[in-house]
């Protein structure tokens, strides 16, 4: 997947081709006046394709969220019951001052009906571990987290197998 500031496009490799002795993939993007990119084959290893640092939770009563800025102010915004969220482990693991979330939209549970605007995506918020262990379960192998209009979504499931579905279709996710 391709990803820049406003949105994330599948894009395939088409064959590949040896350059100075290493080998390279060849991109084709369709949006861009038919541009095509070769990347080294090296970033689409196990080591580029580490999706652990996500995991899908559902809320399981009402929290506030408090603002993802640097003073984590009050203005955040209300996780209702059922809400699916996204959260970075990192936060989790490194047992930082509040849990990192991300959900689609100021009010989450319209991710859990699976409606919303994708105007308003991606919004995060901060928790505290504690209340986060009190409000928050991890969801199911196969609950969506919804983006881009719900036409991509992870899962528990498609993060331990290293990426998401677009349009219900499985893909490989790599950065670099």
């Amino acid at each position: 997947n391709y990803t820049d500031e406003n949105d994330i496009e599948t894009l395939k490799t088409h064959g590949w081709k040896y350059i100075n002795g290493v080998k390279y993939y060849k991109i084709y993007h369709y949006f861009t006046d038919d541009a095509s990119v070769y990347i080294n084959t090296k970033y689409f290893t196990k080591k580029y394709n580490d999706m652990s640092y996500l995991t899908v939770y559902r809320v399981n009563s009402k929290i506030k969220a408090l603002a993802d800025d640097m003073q984590h102010t009050d203005d955040g915004m209300w996780y209702g019951k059922g809400d699916i969220i996204l959260v970075n482990n990192f936060s989790l693991w490194n047992h930082d001052k509040y849990v990192d979330t991300i959900t689609p939209m100021w009010d989450g549970k319209h991710n859990a009906m699976k409606m919303f605007d994708y105007t308003e995506a991606n919004f995060g918020g901060e928790i505290t571990p504690s209340d986060f262990k009190n409000h928050c379960s991890k969801a199911s192998a196969n609950t969506k987290f919804l983006m881009n209009y719900g036409e991509d979504w992870y899962t528990n499931a498609s993060l331990a197998r290293g990426g998401m579905y677009h349009k219900g279709h499985f893909y490989k996710v790599y950065s670099r």
